[in-house]
């Protein structure tokens, strides 16, 4: 099955594009060759039981990880390797820096 047809990696017909990327850790493959696009003013989901990838995915897309092989593009320019210092208009809300996190305990008394 051909996903994208005659474009090209970065076709300006899409948003954001996720081709044929790869994230190992060690010998584990979060993502093994996830290819996919999201079109602008469409709403696109992204569903999947736990360990599934998603996170690790977002985190690709974002610069917090970088990916072991493949292609991410948004607006037709490619992003990955740029890194999270890059200033693409993409973020996660909700990230904990963990390098400033304080962890307490709670009592159950």
């Amino acid at each position: 099955m051909k996903l994208f047809e005659d474009k090209e990696p970065g076709d300006s017909c899409s948003l954001l594009e996720i081709r044929d990327v790869v994230k190992s850790f060690g010998g584990i493959k979060a993502l093994d060759h996830c290819t996919f696009r999201v079109q602008p003013g469409k709403i696109t989901g992204l569903i999947g039981p736990n360990g599934a990838g998603k996170t690790s995915l977002f985190d690709l897309i974002t610069g917090f990880l970088k990916v072991t092989s493949g292609s991410i593009w948004f607006s037709g320019q490619r992003i990955d390797g740029l890194g999270g210092e890059a200033d693409l208009s993409i973020d996660r809300e909700g990230r904990l820096d963990s390098s400033s996190a304080t962890i307490r305990r709670a009592s159950t008394r």
